[in-house]
């Protein structure tokens, strides 16, 4: 995944280290990252970033300054190989200010985005949508809303700026918008054009030979081990891979419908694996994210569109959540640390770690911690987890690797091995 060092900017206060500390950061502590890529040729008071390309609605400030729109702002772009062990978090901004945040110390700010979940008052003709999930171990987490009087094409330069600089092209505002909320908090998000949906919204398996014409014009034969998004006329989207033609959102359209949602991860990739409809969405998906990003995804997607459009008005959310997510909670012995790593390790320095990440420690009578892991680090399930989590913050270069003592015990021939290896 591409990251913009500006974009990171915006969750610190004080300025994060340079981009060629960052990829020096990560590969001694997360992940391997690709290369380095310098864009922009102008120079910027790196005090000042977060506040020249933050958005108005995620703003920490009543007054957030604004780029011009012609301004070109320096920025250096970190390719990261996200693995799948951490692409629960990772794929998003959010998720890799987390790691800087870890790694270096610094805590994120509180950017305050403004609650966007209550519905205007006197909405005009908008009603609540029907929403209902057919298959609830596909769909976990549905969220929908109708949004009125907007212009689709307004969209904002430092929203463009942001996305083109981490590869992505401008298409509309809405799109735009939904394309910044995926890469900045990793949630994907769709809009239907409202007036084009017939009925109530379903999330169901696709019917045998059902067909249904892709956003790009193709037509697509699905199966019953696909699944839809879909209404009183049809298929509107292959759920959590690719939207359709039909309820497209186009220059015309004065009102949308919004999705929110959390599908299986096995079944997104399914789909999209046998129809070759690999997507930025589908990855995400495909990698597992947690339910309960889907609230989040929603209001910051609400707050974009009204500061796109002003006169926008929002009708009330539908929030379909069959089985809530859970917290992990672990039951952990510090002293287990120095038993698994092998060296003798501060109880005070492991603490700080884990609060870095976002894990909430609670101390009894024993000596033993109960940690309740965020809900969007799906990665730590076990005490072996966490271990590793603070050994790889800790460093790896601080561990001095011992051999085990010399044994004067016989040591037993296995025969089962030596036939197992003629055989092989």
């Amino acid at each position: 995944m591409k990251i913009s060092r500006n974009w990171l900017q915006n969750y610190f206060d004080k300025p994060i280290p340079d981009a060629n500390k960052l990829a020096e950061l990560f590969t001694f502590h997360s992940f391997e990252v690709e290369g380095v890529e310098e864009i922009g040729n102008e120079s910027p008071d790196v005090s000042l970033l977060a506040e020249t390309a933050l958005p108005r609605s995620l703003c920490s400030s009543e007054d957030c300054s604004r780029p011009s729109d012609t301004a070109s702002i320096a920025d250096f772009i970190i390719d990261v190989k996200v693995l799948p062990d951490r692409a629960h978090y990772c794929l998003s901004h959010k998720g890799i200010a987390g790691e800087v945040s870890v790694l270096t110390g610094q805590a994120i700010k509180d950017l305050k985005i403004p609650d966007m979940l209550e519905a205007t008052t006197e909405v005009g003709p908008m009603y609540k949508p029907s929403i209902i999930i057919q298959d609830r171990k596909f769909c976990r987490r549905y969220m929908g809303r109708y949004v009125e009087n907007i212009t689709v094409n307004r969209s904002l330069e430092w929203m463009k700026r942001l996305l083109e600089a981490i590869g992505q092209r401008s298409i509309s505002g809405i799109v735009d918008a939904t394309n910044f909320c995926m890469f900045d908090i990793g949630q994907p998000l769709h809009a239907f054009d409202a007036d084009k949906i017939k009925g109530v919204i379903v999330v169901r398996p696709a019917k045998a030979s059902e067909k249904m014409i892709l956003l790009d014009g193709t037509e697509i034969t699905l199966t019953t081990d696909d699944s839809v998004i879909a209404d009183d006329a049809g298929p509107l989207a292959i759920a959590g891979v690719k939207g359709g033609k039909r309820a497209e959102v186009t220059s015309s359209t004065k009102r949308i419908f919004m999705e929110s949602a959390n599908f299986n991860p096995t079944a997104v990739r399914r789909t999209s694996t046998k129809y070759n409809l690999r997507s930025e969405s589908s990855k995400r998906y495909e990698n597992e994210i947690t339910p309960e990003l889907v609230s989040l995804g929603m209001n910051n997607i609400c707050a974009l569109i009204k500061e796109m459009n002003p006169e926008a008005k929002f009708g009330p959310i539908v929030d379909v959540y069959p089985v809530k997510a859970k917290q992990t909670v672990i039951d952990f012995d510090p002293a287990y640390i120095e038993k698994r790593l092998g060296v003798k390790f501060p109880f005070d320095e492991a603490k700080s770690i884990l609060e870095r990440m976002g894990i909430i420690i609670k101390e009894g009578d024993t000596p033993r911690w109960k940690l309740t892991i965020p809900f969007d680090r799906l990665d730590l399930t076990i005490r072996e987890d966490i271990v590793e989590e603070i050994g790889r913050v800790y460093g790896y270069e601080h561990i001095k690797g011992i051999l085990p003592p010399k044994t004067n015990m016989p040591v037993e021939i296995l025969p089962i091995y030596y036939l197992s290896e003629m055989i092989r």
